[in-house]
């Protein structure tokens, strides 16, 4: 999502992919890539902020995306399970125990857009902002056709697991608030308030996910 503010809003994934067709994460591009982008770069991880580098809240700005856990859970399952290097083959129930806002973003992106605009002191137009509603809208990242190239044999690359791809919602799942609930069993849901309860608590009140 942050790619399109240093390019007001005409930013495409496709320069990656021309880059690096494949995308595969055992040939170690991806470090290069990012030491060799023009400043200022846009970085993803999906790490915590605890093992990131120190000293990166001195030297950049960081967009922390919090979400509910039970939504994380159910999201990154199918993250891992359609990543090949990941490889997980586990279910959910093997997941939820190795477990142990983006409503706001749901319901309001065009203010949280141009919240993040002024954080990272980025300019927008009117028009540049509609257009990053637009093109980080759900809907618009499920049918970017760039984002995932099929081969005539009407598989995907290599980077994604095929299987998982075709049948449970490639690589942009649902993109909805509360999904969970169609998904985790009672069980489930349990363990997952248990480590909300003694992870969670510094949350205040306004985290949104405590109140549905």
């Amino acid at each position: 999502m942050a790619y399109p503010f240093l390019n007001q809003g005409k930013r495409s994934t496709m320069d990656f992919i021309l880059m690096y067709p494949d995308r595969n994460p055992d040939d170690g591009i991806f470090l290069q890539l990012a030491e060799l982008a023009e400043d200022p770069r846009v970085i993803k991880s999906h790490l915590p902020l605890s093992l990131l580098p120190p000293s990166l809240l001195d030297t950049s700005k960081v967009l922390y995306i919090a979400r509910n856990p039970r939504d994380v859970t159910v999201s990154f399952h199918h993250h891992c399970r359609l990543i090949r290097n990941h490889n997980y083959t586990g279910n959910l129930d093997s997941f939820v125990d190795h477990m142990i806002n983006d409503r706001y973003m749901k319901a309001d992106p065009k203010k949280e857009i141009d919240r993040i605009a002024k954080f990272i002191n980025v300019d927008l137009t009117e028009t540049q902002l509609d257009n990053i509603v637009s093109f980080t809208s759900f809907d618009a990242m499920k049918n970017r056709t760039e984002v995932v190239s099929s081969k005539k044999d009407g598989s995907t690359e290599t980077y994604f697991n095929n299987e998982v791809f075709q049948n449970d919602g490639g690589f942009f799942r649902k993109g909805q608030v509360n999904d969970w609930k169609s998904k985790l069993s009672e069980e489930q849901i349990q363990k997952l308030e248990e480590w909300s309860k003694n992870n969670c608590e510094d949350f205040d009140d306004d985290f949104k996910y405590k109140k549905m």
